[in-house]
């Protein structure tokens, strides 16, 4: 996939590595840091009240707003700071983009954390709540590719290879290869 979400594979660097006072020696350096849990609140997007504006796009200072083909599609909550412009962009009412407490989401798990520190069970929900936005842009990207699959399907007058699925997609939609073979090997029952 193309987005941006926080590895689990990939040790980034935490808030505890960054220089005294939060200085920027290298401009252009916050994808190297973890900064997702910073703050006790998380990020949230509201695809359904959306206009797809691209006003916080524009003002997030880290990129942290994902979009494709002029809509957004999601927050890369690994390196978003909180700082909140996107939300005072926003010109929806209610707004497409919220801050949680994360106490509000954990409702209850905190007892049950035991002997994590708060700034790890922040951590582990924020951590949570990307992978919720990573399956949800999947589930959308193999939506698409049904509906490419099908217009192949009526186009060339047999059921398209990965590679012509690919190709139709394009390289930037998310669809890896695996999926696209995944999807053209379906036998058509599949949602």
């Amino acid at each position: 996939m193309s987005l941006t979400l926080p590895s689990k594979n990939k040790k980034l660097p935490g808030w505890r590595s960054m220089p005294w006072g939060g200085l920027a020696l290298q401009p252009g350096n916050s994808v190297d840091y973890d900064t997702g849990s910073w703050e006790d609140r998380v990020l949230v997007f509201h695809d359904h009240i959306c206009i797809h504006c691209m006003q916080c796009w524009i003002v997030c200072p880290d990129s942290t707003i994902l979009a494709k083909d002029g809509k957004i599609i999601g927050i890369d909550l690994g390196h978003c700071k909180d700082c909140g412009l996107c939300v005072e962009a926003c010109p929806t009412e209610p707004k497409s983009l919220e801050f949680v407490r994360v106490e509000d989401l954990l409702m209850g798990v905190r007892n049950e954390a035991g002997n994590k520190s708060m700034p790890q069970v922040i951590h582990e929900v924020k951590q949570q709540v990307s992978e919720q936005v990573s399956q949800a842009m999947e589930e959308k990207i193999k939506q698409a590719a049904r509906a490419a699959i099908a217009a192949l399907t009526q186009e060339l007058g047999r059921k398209p290879t990965a590679a012509e699925l690919l190709k139709k997609m394009g390289k930037d939609s998310g669809l890896s290869k695996e999926m696209a073979q995944a999807l053209v090997s379906e036998d058509g029952t599949n949602p």
